[in-house]
């Protein structure tokens, strides 16, 4: 009996053995195939020592909605470090990569930083947390990251360790939670206007332009909105559609943009017409607020008559100046004064010489506020007298100004008198705009200073000894001639015998 106890005994412990072992490789194998269970343990230093970064409010440290910011707000970065460890933690050294914006890819341009983004501390104790704060002011638009932070340190026990941070992504919008709403108006060059969208706009009566209504989301969720536009002011001077005055979206997200436009024609009203504001309605889909109100801003537009038709040829939209430059001399009778381009004076016989301008509106178009600029030589090459600030109201056709000035020249040599400039003003013809800042110039005149060479005067008694020197020459040249004659010919007659 005893031996069959034993027996039952050793087989009842056999089975337990090999079921707990069989029960074991079956927990295992399921401890493998659970992805849970594959997230690797944390070492020491992480676990017991923890780093979180938080993008935080300057003015009550609360966390900052969503991470987004917008240009000209400071927020604040908190670095916290937290001993959850037995021991205390010595020589901890905080480097965040913001130290150097370049290295991120970002410049000073981009952010203005500022703060404890590095930073040591003796001591942590256990159960004990340290911070680090700095500020940014964010100066662009855009989305940006800062990297984790490093925490390097030693436990007492001697223990070198390290750990990092979360990284931060955060957005920048151009302003605070609003809704941007924008009226302008669209008018072509054609048709009178500048080719860009404006608040305050001009066009060509009896042209067509548009109404541009854009709407801006710059709450940090979405939203939905109608908007409904107000007629024109005057509305009897235009003719539009009014079913186009409305338009409507369901999801507008974060710093999206809808707009809708229509079309509008001018008549032959002429003035200034107010176009009032546009009323946009939306609801903020996260906060369950509904019917909110914004309006857009007032947008003007100037319809004129033009005084010269598209077509018409450009002597028609600007004044025509025509400037002359010369010297004035007087003839030999010294009772008229005649104008030259280019004259010479002897160093002996140098006097004051008159320098005339003469401005002539040849065209229609009137020329206003005309300053006449005069370049002068140095005093020590002439002696310049008579030149002012000249300066001329207007021109009309036909119409002349004349301006004149003395000048003395001190040095020989050719001199140019530089082209005189003539800075005016007009009213454009077609816009009725005013232009400024046109240029029209002088020609060129010059004069050249050169020494007399004395001029000798012959008598008569010094003529006659000239004719008898030449007398007495030939007197000497005709005989020798006639011997060398005779010479040549005996010698000829010589030979030949």
């Amino acid at each position: 009996m005893n031996k069959k106890r034993t027996t039952t005994l050793l087989i009842l412990i056999t089975v337990f053995l090999i079921s707990s072992i069989y029960n074991s490789g079956i927990t295992d194998i399921i401890a493998a195939t659970n992805p849970v269970d594959l997230v690797p343990a944390l070492t020491p230093e992480d676990e017991q020592v923890g780093v979180v970064k938080n993008m935080v409010r300057s003015n009550d440290s609360a966390l900052v909605e969503n991470y987004i910011s917008y240009i000209g707000e400071t927020f604040d970065v908190n670095i916290e470090i937290t001993n959850y460890d037995a021991q205390a933690i010595e020589n901890i050294s905080l480097v965040s990569p913001e130290w150097n914006l370049t290295a991120l890819g970002y410049s000073e341009d981009d952010f203005t930083v500022a703060g404890d983004y590095n930073k040591s501390w003796s001591i942590i104790n256990t159960a004990t947390a340290e911070s680090a704060t700095y500020s940014i002011s964010p100066l662009v638009v855009g989305t940006f990251i800062f990297p984790e932070s490093n925490v390097s340190f030693t436990y007492t026990n001697g223990t070198d360790s390290y750990t990092i941070s979360n990284s931060i992504t955060f957005r920048v919008l151009e302003q605070d939670r609003s809704l941007q709403v924008e009226k302008l108006i669209l008018v072509s060059v054609p048709d009178g206007g500048s080719g860009e969208e404006e608040i305050d706009a001009r066009i060509k009566n009896n042209r067509h332009f548009q109404v541009i209504i854009r709407i801006r989301n710059f709450y940090h969720q979405m939203i939905n909105l109608t908007a409904i536009d107000n007629e024109p002011l005057n509305s009897s001077s235009f003719v539009y559609n009014s079913t186009h005055l409305m338009a409507n979206t369901s999801y507008l997200d974060i710093d999206e943009t809808f707009e809708f436009s229509y079309d509008i024609q001018a008549g032959n009203d002429t003035g200034i017409f107010v176009f009032p504001n546009c009323t946009v309605t939306f609801d903020l889909l996260d906060d369950l607020i509904f019917d909110i109100e914004e309006i857009s801003n007032e947008a003007n537009i100037e319809v004129y008559l033009p005084l010269i038709d598209d077509d018409a040829p450009w002597e028609l939209r600007v004044p025509m100046l025509a400037v002359s430059k010369y010297f004035l001399l007087p003839n030999e009778t010294g009772d008229n004064l005649i104008p030259f381009l280019k004259i010479e004076q002897l160093n002996t016989e140098i006097v004051k010489i008159i320098i005339e301008i003469n401005i002539t509106n040849i065209g229609v178009v009137t020329a206003y506020n005309l300053t006449i600029i005069e370049q002068v030589y140095n005093d020590w090459i002439f002696e310049t007298d008579g030149v002012e600030n000249w300066f001329n109201t207007s021109l009309s056709q036909g119409e002349s100004a004349i301006y004149r000035y003395n000048i003395t020249a001190k040095l020989l040599g050719s001199y140019k008198i530089e082209p005189t400039d003539i800075e005016y003003e007009f009213q454009n013809q077609e816009t009725l705009l005013w232009e400024e800042g046109y240029f029209v110039y002088s020609n060129t005149i010059e004069i050249t200073i050169k020494i007399e060479v004395p001029v000798i005067n012959k008598s008569v008694e010094w003529w006659i000894t000239i004719g008898i020197s030449f007398g007495i020459l030939l007197l000497a040249v005709i005989p020798t001639t006639i011997t060398f004659v005779i010479y040549r010919n005996r010698r000829k007659t010589q030979k030949g015998t």
